[in-house]
């Protein structure tokens, strides 16, 4: 008999996810943060017809019980790291994690990696024990970061390796837990909108690593252009060095989209948004008047 699994998420992984397991005949029942002003529908869009999903409004365990479920098995993806903290919910807990730890503990793992270049990366399945990403390891894969890939890509590959081991947990799996090594561990901070801000004054390949970080399913980098607020989804690093320009000058039209000088180098913005419209490569060149 397979074990009743409750999975708490509040992001784009979840909605991976539900669909990885329910394609194994797995149906979990969702729980995810009521919605209010600050956060956006589309936030919730994984929360779709089909799903057994119900609100809760406390940041802990102890405040949410009466409306949770009891389970046999509990999957964290993107959800509060310390909501299970000091307490007892009657079923083992594991949080997804998408990096190799105890490397890049915290929110902000994957836009931490893709800003820093990393090329060797990966997803781990931890047990909660009280301490944020310090969990014994239940089970660990290591992932490449090609140079072109996404950060949505990267959450892709993380998740088709972790439905296979949260089905093999809700068939009754016991796997053997592993210490994670303290001496290689860090924690990085968590990214803000803000920290999205383009830097045209730096080299080509930090700000086309920047447009990584932040593309979608995050809050995506701007810069400013003529007092117009644009929102870069996608990039190309055209040219790696070499002064092409002004940091932020226009350089005019290619085959993928606008080409931007930056501090050395340049990059082809190929899909950007302003005042909520979307534009594509084809499209984008007239958003600069080029």
């Amino acid at each position: 008999m397979k074990r009743r699994l409750l999975l708490f998420t509040q992001g784009f992984a979840g909605e991976l996810l539900c669909n990885a397991l329910k394609e194994r005949g797995i149906t979990p029942v969702i729980y995810t943060y009521a919605l209010n002003a600050t956060r956006r529908i589309s936030d919730q869009a994984y929360l779709r017809e089909g799903y057994p999903y119900k609100y809760i409004h406390e940041r802990s365990f102890d405040s949410s019980k009466v409306n949770v479920r009891s389970g046999d098995l509990i999957i964290c993806a993107e959800w509060t790291k310390d909501f299970f903290h000091n307490t007892d919910p009657g079923a083992p807990v594991y949080h997804l994690h998408f990096s190799l730890l105890p490397r890049y503990r915290g929110y902000g793992a994957v836009s931490e990696q893709f800003l820093r270049g990393v090329s060797l990366a990966g997803v781990t399945l931890y047990r909660e024990n009280g301490h944020i990403d310090a969990g014994p390891v239940a089970y660990q894969c290591e992932i490449r970061i090609e140079h072109d890939h996404t950060t949505e890509e990267y959450i892709r590959a993380c998740v088709k390796e972790a439905q296979v081991w949260i089905s093999e947990l809700a068939d009754g799996a016991e796997p053997e837990l592993k210490a994670q090594d303290e001496t290689d561990g860090f924690y990085v901070q968590r990214r803000r909108r803000h920290t999205g801000m383009l830097d045209l004054n730096a080299c080509a390949l930090y700000v086309y690593n920047t447009v990584r970080a932040y593309s979608k399913p995050y809050f995506g980098s701007y810069f400013y252009h003529n007092g117009k607020k644009i929102t870069v989804w996608n990039a190309k690093c055209d040219k790696w060095a070499g002064m092409q320009g002004r940091p932020g000058e226009i350089l005019g039209q290619t085959h993928h989209g606008v080409e931007i000088a930056c501090g050395e180098g340049s990059v082809v913005l190929t899909e950007a948004e302003i005042n909520g419209t979307v534009y594509k490569f084809d499209e984008i060149t007239n958003c600069f008047n080029v």
